[in-house]
């Protein structure tokens, strides 16, 4: 969120356009409660995030007051900037095979979001097409928190034969994944490689120990590029549904990839 907030912020100021930003949150499911979306006296516009299933279900079936952006949702209705996240999921499965991987085990976050859920089906399904195994047992779930990263990563040491690849659908995860490694004396990549979805400040995974591969959500130019529709609508310079997409870069760093087997 911090680094979304960032690229709002920054955009706005080298924009010259007078915006106050306004955070509105919302429970998830619950986005039909938001009165401004469909009173024009409230906001000028709205940038949504993190909407679930049941949240885009009812911005499709209604007809809103004020412009509405997106961000990393994809509308035939609705101006977007997202991402593809089965790519990002395919991504990380993709590199454990050229790894020579086998076997691979996944680390997610309670999650409510649309976009976490296609990034699992992603590496799942590419792991399945590549011949990696994942077994059920190997699906952990926890809170998406470093501390959450510290709990899985206890039940993943504790795992008969585990495997040799762990994917992490947040860089969250993997942080707290990392310091009960390097506490319990599991080398990475050596023992367990590891590839992140990288959500938080890109710092966090440049600098952990090891450095982290991620597969990279350009937050900070996606939140620009929100900006930069909101101003087209309100300016009513967009005559159709502009979807922006964004690509996801693999960075590769010592916990996956660096050298290949």
């Amino acid at each position: 969120m911090a680094r979304f907030l960032t690229g709002l912020q920054n955009e706005v100021f080298n924009s010259n356009r007078n915006f106050d930003i306004v955070i509105c949150p919302y429970k998830n499911d619950f986005l039909h409660l938001e009165k401004g979306i469909t009173n024009r006296n409230i906001y000028n516009a709205a940038i949504i995030a993190n909407t679930s299933v049941s949240d885009m279900e009812y911005l499709e079936s209604i007809t809103p007051e004020i412009p509405l952006v997106l961000f990393n949702r994809f509308s035939n209705r609705y101006c977007s900037v997202h991402v593809d996240n089965y790519k990002m999921g395919k991504q990380a499965a993709s590199l454990f095979a050229d790894m020579g991987h086998k076997s691979a085990a996944i680390i997610l976050a309670k999650s409510a979001y649309l976009a976490m859920d296609i990034r699992n089906k992603g590496f799942i399904e590419t792991c399945r097409t590549a011949n990696i195994e994942i077994l059920p047992e190997n699906i952990i779930i926890s809170d998406n928190t470093i501390e959450g990263g510290v709990e899985a990563a206890k039940k993943f040491i504790k795992l008969d034969n585990r495997p040799k690849s762990l994917f992490c659908n947040s860089d969250t995860l993997a942080l707290g994944v990392l310091h009960v490694f390097n506490k319990e004396g599991i080398k990475v990549p050596d023992d367990v490689e590891i590839i992140a979805v990288g959500m938080s400040r890109v710092e966090n995974t440049e600098f952990s120990t090891p450095p982290l591969t991620t597969v990279n959500i350009p937050m900070e130019e996606m939140a620009r590029s929100c900006i930069q529709l909101v101003s087209d609508l309100i300016d009513h310079n967009i005559e159709s549904t502009a979807n922006v997409l964004f690509d996801t870069p693999l960075i590769i760093r010592d916990s996956c990839g660096n050298t290949k087997k």
